[in-house]
């Protein structure tokens, strides 16, 4: 796997650089999240812990890919990727469906008396 990075951002507010990178991953699978974690870790030379791939996509038929990385400047990458997916809100469930009320017979509707013909 050949991973190449394309931008490199700091981020001061969030104590964090953004790294958008392109992989090739000739003659393998896509590679999991944590394989290209240990891989920019390794290349970085940072702490395993302080990497974590936000997003990866890979090319339709093709062995190439593109990934968003964050490296965070302390091991804190777990609270604040943890604290995130709190703070968002859980989809709605659905509702059992509610039991149907006791039908009641249906009435016969009532018929017009006849009229006579003379």
């Amino acid at each position: 796997m050949e991973v190449k990075i394309e931008q490199d951002n700091e981020n001061a507010l969030l104590k964090r650089r953004e790294l958008i990178a392109s992989i090739d991953y000739e003659g393998k699978s896509t590679p999991s999240r944590g394989e290209l974690e240990a891989a920019i870790a390794t290349m970085k030379k940072v702490d395993f812990n302080c990497v974590k791939v936000h997003k990866l996509f890979s090319d339709h038929g093709r062995p190439l890919g593109k990934a968003w990385i964050r490296i965070y400047d302390k091991p804190i990458a777990e609270k604040i990727e943890a604290q995130k997916k709190k703070d968002e809100k859980p989809k709605e469930e659905a509702k059992p469906a509610e039991a149907p009320a006791e039908e009641k017979p249906a009435e016969k509707p009532t018929e017009a008396p006849e009229e006579k013909k003379e």
